[in-house]
């Protein structure tokens, strides 16, 4: 009976961790959706490092 129980109690652990990393990653993609996709992309293609950002220009 008890290793029923410790096989019942590791189960909802992972059903537990499972739903709270699922809405980790729902959290997370939902941020980055709130972003312009035209926007997110260009930021990405121009590759904004600190070794090519202009002195006195906007950055």
């Amino acid at each position: 009976m008890t290793e029923a129980m410790m096989l019942m109690d590791l189960l909802v652990q992972i059903a537990v961790s499972t739903a709270v990393l699922v809405m980790v990653i729902l959290f997370v993609v939902t941020l980055d959706a709130r972003v312009d996709p035209r926007e997110r992309v260009l930021r990405r293609l121009t590759g904004r490092h600190w070794w090519n950002h202009t002195r006195h220009g906007p950055d």
